[in-house]
């Protein structure tokens, strides 16, 4: 009976049921997952084809531009970052699954002349792992105001691990000054509450804690999506948004992005 009861309220939509003997949960503190899509509002642009004048012969075909993904049938903004805007004085509550992802070490690849992943994020104090599978040599330049700036020769083949250790306020840029037209962008932050939009723009950011929070929403063509909106609802002022996440799921919906807002590069 009581088994019959928590699966009637899930499907009534009104979230999960937090059990005292679940082993995830504390006495004192709810979670809730965010969800939502970002939605390119016009029409989708043509993939602009980047200019590669070196090393040539390592890639065959040519090489686009993913400054600005957008899917041609749903029109899903791709690479958009939506983040937890945490206070520094008072640190988050951390849902105990992403103690052993913290652990665990990003990976940032170097291939066919392309960062790959374009989009990554991570937490400080987790290890990025910079594998070039390249024949020829590369750097990986992080720039980062509050942290020193990193950059290195990668040669063919090795791994090269690298750590941050203080959160960054937005997204930033990653290049390799040997060949120009390649970049990425990172997002390090000291809370796990990171996501990015899928190719079909939408995002999913778990286990929350219950309670009201500001979230950030970025994109490299548009910085800060201040005119990012929900249908009759007003602009995102400063690409930020104020949500009372409650227990279960909360779906933002869709969230439109005016196509005048994104430039790309």
């Amino acid at each position: 009976m009581f088994r019959q009861l928590f699966f009637a309220i899930t499907l009534l939509g009104l979230g999960p049921v937090v059990f005292a003997d679940d082993p995830t949960a504390s006495k004192d503190q709810q979670w809730g997952d965010l969800t939502g899509r970002f939605i390119f509002d016009g029409e989708p642009r043509k993939p602009v084809e980047l200019i590669v004048n070196k090393d040539m012969a390592v890639v065959k075909g040519s090489i686009f531009s993913e400054s600005l993904v957008v899917d041609s049938k749903t029109h899903g903004l791709a690479n958009v970052f939506i983040w937890l805007a945490s206070d520094p004085d008072e640190p988050v509550a951390e849902h105990p699954e992403y103690a052993k992802s913290k652990k665990e070490p990003v990976v940032l690849q170097i291939k066919g002349l392309r960062f790959q992943p374009h989009c990554m994020e991570f937490r400080t104090g987790q290890t990025i792992k910079i594998m070039n599978k390249d024949p020829v040599g590369h750097n990986a330049n992080l720039v980062g105001p509050k942290n020193l700036e990193y950059s290195t020769l990668i040669p063919a083949g090795p791994n090269i691990d690298k750590i941050l250790k203080t959160a960054e306020s937005a997204p930033l840029p990653i290049s390799c000054n040997i060949h120009p037209w390649m970049s990425a962008y990172y997002l390090c932050q000291d809370h796990p509450y990171m996501a990015l939009s899928s190719p079909t723009g939408e995002f999913t950011l778990k286990n929350l804690p219950v309670g009201k929070h500001s979230f950030n929403a970025w994109h490299e063509s548009g910085s800060f999506l201040a005119k990012a909106h929900r249908n009759g609802e007003k602009d995102w002022k400063k690409g930020r948004i104020e949500l009372e996440i409650r227990p279960g799921r909360n779906d933002l919906g869709d969230v439109l992005v005016p196509a005048a807002s994104l430039r790309r590069k």
